[in-house]
């Protein structure tokens, strides 16, 4: 199995957890502090529509990975994501660092709506370019089971 195989496998691990909730957010990494500033920056160029301030962190051959298994490249991700409101809150942060590969996991909050989506995001470490984006909406986690009485 090659490098980039087994790195899709785990991008779709950690989406399909997901599904499991959140993580307790503590104090930052230097790595996740590091992605969780990049991912703000493209996230708020995407509000703004500033496709030029995109370009320092997106790879030439960046591909975005929807959860139905469709993949758009650099224009196609850009056309289809670009935001007219406010932009999306980044948190729970995790970075995962393998050889020159950085696997970014955070989940991303509509302020207004609260519908929260999970991404996980391959980066080049050494050249800080965004090579992969996988992103899906997070289910509610099970309800908490409480006794009633009954028996």
């Amino acid at each position: 199995m090659n490098l980039l195989h087994k790195l899709k496998c785990l991008c779709r691990i950690l989406v399909l957890s997901s599904a499991l909730g959140s993580h307790a957010q503590g104090a930052l990494t230097y790595n996740a502090h590091r992605y969780q500033e990049a991912e703000q920056h493209i996230e708020e160029a995407l509000q703004k529509g500033q496709l030029d301030n995109l370009a320092p962190y997106l790879a030439k051959d960046f591909a975005f990975h929807s959860p139905a298994g469709k993949n758009l490249g650099t224009s196609q991700w850009v056309k289809q994501t670009t935001r007219k409101h406010e932009p999306r809150v980044i948190q729970g942060v995790n970075v995962e660092v393998l050889d020159d590969i950085a696997i970014v996991s955070f989940e991303r909050v509509d302020p207004k709506t609260f519908k929260t989506q999970f991404v996980v995001d391959v980066w080049r470490d050494a050249s800080h370019k965004l090579q992969h984006r996988y992103e899906s909406p997070m289910r509610p986690g099970p309800k908490s089971i409480r006794p009633d009485g009954k028996g």
